[in-house]
């Protein structure tokens, strides 16, 4: 029996090696297409790492080169309404000047013109006191000249009448 044991144990030892080689060579087998899986596994997550990445950064720059152009479209707007207000300002700033300059030469001749009406309003003053002094002589003068006519009248009527009488008391004297 101590055989039979022996040949037992060692059988069983043997079986036991042919399964833990067996498993060594499954768990190794495993571990290698583990391993592979793995590697693989990585490659894939990886390269999609890689697609994100790329998308990601077409992504920004196709947002960056948008944002540009349209900074580049803001900052041309800004300039030219700049440049057109810059410009307005100078020309309104021109005018202004050149009103300015109007608005004094017009006030300078207002004042000659204004010296000249009081130069021309004090003889034309003068003139006018003179002219209504004139009509008043002028319209005593016509009632003196008036009544001279009237007087005229009024001498030839008493003359006529003188003659009358004067013929008359000559010729009662010749009848006498």
């Amino acid at each position: 029996m101590n055989a039979l044991t022996k040949n037992y144990g060692e059988e069983a030892t043997k079986i036991r090696k042919e399964y833990e080689r067996i498993s060594n060579e499954i768990q190794m087998k495993y571990k290698n297409k583990m391993k592979l899986l793995r590697e693989n596994m990585e490659l894939k997550r990886k390269d999609a790492i890689l697609r994100i990445e790329q998308k990601k950064n077409a992504a920004i720059e196709k947002l960056v080169m948008k944002h540009e152009k349209k900074y580049r479209d803001i900052k041309e707007y800004y300039s030219e309404i700049t440049g057109i207000n810059m410009d307005l300002i100078n020309s309104l700033k021109i005018e202004l000047n050149e009103t300015t300059g109007q608005n004094a030469k017009t006030g300078k001749e207002k004042l000659r013109q204004l010296e000249k009406n009081q130069q021309v309003e004090v003889p034309l003053h003068e003139a006018s006191e003179e002219v209504k002094k004139l009509e008043e002589i002028e319209l005593v003068h016509r009632e003196v000249k008036e009544k001279l006519k009237e007087k005229q009248r009024d001498i030839v009527q008493k003359e006529k009448e003188f003659k009358l009488e004067e013929w008359e008391y000559e010729v009662k004297l010749q009848q006498f």
